[in-house]
């Protein structure tokens, strides 16, 4: 009874959070259209994990038939412009915000310039917050190639049947501290039937280390810099860095987030198949090719 009286307690403050949350920072966006693609035998999500090109690399024909979609700074590489992926998603605030670093920065204007010389029709997931950036915008006229669709990362937590309401008109996603989780939410909302992850390692928790200063380091590996990352500091914003239990908060939220994903596309009638050899996400059912 006590545990009951607790959950109760826990997911109506957590319903009223999300109101707030919802009051400031939703904004009205068209609904998502349900695919012409999901006549396809399922969509494969391409995570930049590193497992990802040993994945490509024996599963190839696996693509066949299906959808895809690939996140963050995935057009950078080679495997863009052979797989020509269907679908091409953001969530990091790097890929929008005026101020980041040097070399975010970078990685931001190479992203850009891949995305110019696209001539496939690629449908583009991006926040309501880069709405109005004027790097993005840009890009949308000068390629007609490109079209934009918006969503909003809103986290949204509390009774199930409130989560599920919001999750599914796009008011909201469990905290998107991870791009696999819009990724994941717009497959679902897009009517998919089948759901593949490849390269959805998320390995990092031996990758994490403090050292003689304090400082928090993790080795972020992704597929295209497997052998050459080096261990950086996770920043909180431009100026400041994360500390230890604030990075595994983080991971915390992720790990958690897919399990309301699970529930949410079990009511969705949507499966998802994790296909990653060693991935550390314990929410979906495994599946190897």
């Amino acid at each position: 009874m006590i545990l009951l009286i607790k959950n109760f307690v826990t997911n109506f403050c957590q319903t009223l959070v999300s109101l707030a949350r919802i009051t400031i920072w939703t904004k009205c966006v068209n609904k998502i259209k349900i695919s012409e693609n999901t006549k396809k035998s399922g969509i494969v999500i391409l995570a930049n994990g590193p497992s990802l090109n040993e994945m490509i690399a024996d599963n190839s024909s696996f693509l066949k038939g299906k959808s895809v979609i690939c996140v963050n700074s995935f057009p950078t590489s080679d495997y863009f412009t052979s797989l020509k992926p269907d679908y091409f998603i953001i969530s990091a605030p790097d890929y929008w915000l005026k101020i980041v670093r040097p070399e975010l920065s970078k990685m931001r204007n190479d992203l850009i310039e891949k995305l110019l010389l696209v001539d496939w029709d690629l449908k583009i997931f991006i926040p309501t917050q880069a709405k109005h950036c004027t790097l993005w915008n840009e890009l949308l006229q000068k390629n007609k190639h490109l079209t934009f669709h918006h969503y909003n990362l809103t986290p949204i937590y509390g009774f199930r049947c409130f989560r599920n309401f919001c999750y599914k008109r796009n008011i909201g996603m469990p905290r998107p501290h991870n791009v696999l989780i819009p990724a994941l939410m717009m497959s679902i909302k897009m009517k998919f039937a089948d759901i593949y992850l490849w390269g959805a390692d998320h390995s990092w928790l031996p990758l994490i280390y403090v050292d003689q200063e304090n400082k928090v380091l993790l080795t972020h590996q992704h597929f295209y810099d497997k052998d050459t990352a080096i261990p950086l500091t996770m920043q909180k914003n431009v100026k400041e860095d994360r500390k230890l239990h604030e990075m595994l908060y983080k991971f915390v939220y992720t790990f958690e987030g897919y399990f309301f994903i699970r529930e949410f596309a079990e009511k969705s009638r949507s499966n998802i198949w994790n296909c990653t050899p060693g991935s550390f996400i314990d929410a979906f059912e495994r599946l190897k090719i």
